[in-house]
């Protein structure tokens, strides 16, 4: 089998796949392309994470229950309002 017949099998394959298997699939890419490139993990992206229900509130943001997408563990995911950190004190809070 030669390159084009390849390419064309795993291009029809990408179409048969579910919405959140391509995801999957294009995290697992992004990661592997970090880690051959400079040897190290990529940066932490919303999208590696499904999004549930919120925690808790507090007077900076909230935290909500995600599942990370690849491994399946729950995890707390903090979101703070942006113009919160304006402010050094804040920062300091916050962190």
């Amino acid at each position: 089998m030669n390159r084009i017949e390849e390419r064309v099998e795993t291009q029809v394959t990408d179409l048969e796949l579910t919405p959140t298997t391509r995801l999957n699939n294009k995290i697992i890419k992004r990661i592997k392309a970090s880690f051959d490139s400079s040897g190290k993990p990529p940066k932490t992206l919303v999208e590696n994470y499904k999004i549930g229900k919120v925690m808790g509130k507090g007077a900076f943001g909230k935290v909500n229950l995600a599942i990370h997408r690849l491994s399946g563990k729950f995890v707390a995911l903090k979101s703070i309002n942006k113009q919160f950190m304006t402010e050094e004190s804040s920062k300091r809070k916050v962190m």
